[in-house]
């Protein structure tokens, strides 16, 4: 694993086990990184490995940073692609990022388990997660009182 490249992540003071991070970390999912935060880390990495991402789409890799877009992804299911630390890795010695050399690094790519990153914070249950359970209580509290109403 290279060192500074784990030292790149924003998000890596607030790892209670940055020796969980290995080749499988997914950038966005297990490292939490969205938005500007993932793009700034995207130009910071570009920079220190002179990699070239200039056609490298961080839209299909990266989500909007704003609350609405983590809240409701699993209802509009828009599918991004994963991209992990052992791709980032890997594009270091191809000297660019982009589409052509993910599916190139993807096929040479052995199988390695991933490992749950857990953070300092008190923050492990997502609250883009408790919104959607609310909301589905809610519904079903509608939903129910209509019936109840309708039959009485």
């Amino acid at each position: 694993m290279n060192r500074r490249l784990i030292e790149l992540i924003p998000t890596l003071p607030l790892i209670q086990n940055p020796e969980a991070i290995n080749e499988a970390t997914r950038v966005e999912k297990d490292l939490r990184l969205y938005g500007y935060q993932a793009r700034s880390f995207m130009f910071h990495y570009s920079d220190t490995f002179n990699v070239d991402i200039s056609r490298f789409k961080i839209r299909d890799y990266f989500l909007p940073d704003t609350s609405f877009h983590r809240t409701f992804r699993s209802f509009f299911n828009r599918k991004k692609n994963d991209l992990t630390i052992g791709d980032l890795e890997a594009a270091i010695r191809y000297g660019k990022l982009n589409d052509a050399v993910l599916k190139d690094i993807a096929a040479r790519k052995p199988k390695i388990p991933r490992h749950k990153i857990y953070f300092l914070t008190s923050f492990q249950y997502r609250p883009e997660s408790v919104v959607k359970y609310l909301i589905i209580c809610v519904v079903m509290a509608v939903l129910l009182g209509g019936i109840a109403y309708f039959f009485r």
